[in-house]
């Protein structure tokens, strides 16, 4: 994963605009509308409707980024527990979530299977996390996340077969960073290894699944 950190380092700043409104140029704004910025928004109304109320409830938000869920679900009322690979990130999610006011929360920097956690959580968020993850190593997520959860885990994938795949497929490679896309059958099978039932969400050009064990 250290390729990964590395890019999320490189690219922090950029990628919290997507979320912020601050996009540093006019090719990233059009990128942003165009192949970004519909996929962003709808994934996170479906994981917001999937969640409901989450007051009182423990959620762990893997692959936090600039903590923009952490900050959404800590300020109704969960206890979050943010991690992100990207030691940028984290900066970004400190003060992004100490500007908006939000409380119950924790923000720490590492890789997901390297930490150990004192307890199990309603809810695990890992949005935008598969994106980045080798084929080979899925499981080792679903394993880990099965096992850490006492309700759903909540994680997108993006869709093998839309128009932005080629394109986003493009970008990557330009930017020397391996990105993964999905179809139902490889989500399906790998949930059924870990005895979870995967309901899926049609986020456009991405997948929101709901996993919930069988």
């Amino acid at each position: 994963m250290s390729e990964v950190k590395y890019y999320f380092d490189r690219i922090a700043d950029e990628f919290n605009g997507y979320y912020s409104g601050r996009r540093p140029s006019f090719i990233q704004e059009i990128g942003y509308r165009i192949f970004r910025g519909p996929g962003l928004r709808r994934r996170f109304t479906d994981t917001v409707k999937i969640v409901g109320d989450c007051n009182g409830a423990d959620m762990l938000d893997v692959g936090c980024g600039p903590g923009v869920y952490a900050q959404y679900f800590s300020k109704k009322g969960a206890r979050v527990t943010a991690i992100d690979i990207s030691q940028k990130m984290v900066e970004l999610a400190k003060k992004n979530l100490s500007e908006t006011g939000a409380k119950n929360f924790k923000i720490m920097q590492g890789d997901f299977l390297n930490i150990n956690f004192d307890s199990q959580f309603d809810y695990i968020l890992a949005i935008g996390v598969f994106d980045y993850i080798k084929r080979q190593d899925i499981g080792k997520y679903m394993d880990k996340m099965a096992r850490l959860t006492k309700g759903k885990i909540i994680a997108t994938f993006p869709k093998m077969f839309v128009v932005q795949v080629p394109i986003r497929f493009i970008l990557f490679c330009l930017k020397m960073q391996p990105v993964y896309f999905y179809t139902k059958k490889i989500i399906k099978n790998s949930a059924d290894k870990y005895n979870l039932e995967a309901v899926f969400h049609n986020s456009g050009p991405i997948w929101t699944v709901e996993f919930v064990k069988k």
